[in-house]
């Protein structure tokens, strides 16, 4: 049977850096948001379920970032989202509106 090394015997563990200083500051400047809302708060400034609203972020339509299990938006980004032309087929009148 072999004996288990010591501290001193130990074979050296290979070292990875998870974020080197220069990837770092490169991703602060994309993440760094000056006001923050949450799901709910932009879904009522949209008009959306917060649903849809965390679906547009899995997508990468608005802006965000995930936070645990919340998302946190950029507050720039929902306006700007909201400001966008609607997608899709437009309202048609009725018969009865005139």
């Amino acid at each position: 049977m072999k004996p288990t090394p010591t501290n001193d015997e130990a074979p050296p563990r290979a070292v990875r850096t998870i974020n080197p200083p220069a990837q770092a500051a490169s991703r602060a400047g994309r993440f760094s948001m000056t006001q923050q809302l949450t799901t709910a708060e932009a879904a009522a400034r949209l008009g959306l379920s917060p649903q849809q609203v965390r679906l547009l972020c899995r997508l990468g339509r608005i802006r965000a970032r995930r936070h645990g299990r919340d998302w946190l938006l950029d507050a720039a980004a929902v306006e700007a989202a909201r400001k966008r032309p609607k997608v899709g087929r437009p309202k048609t009148k009725t018969k009865g509106s005139t």
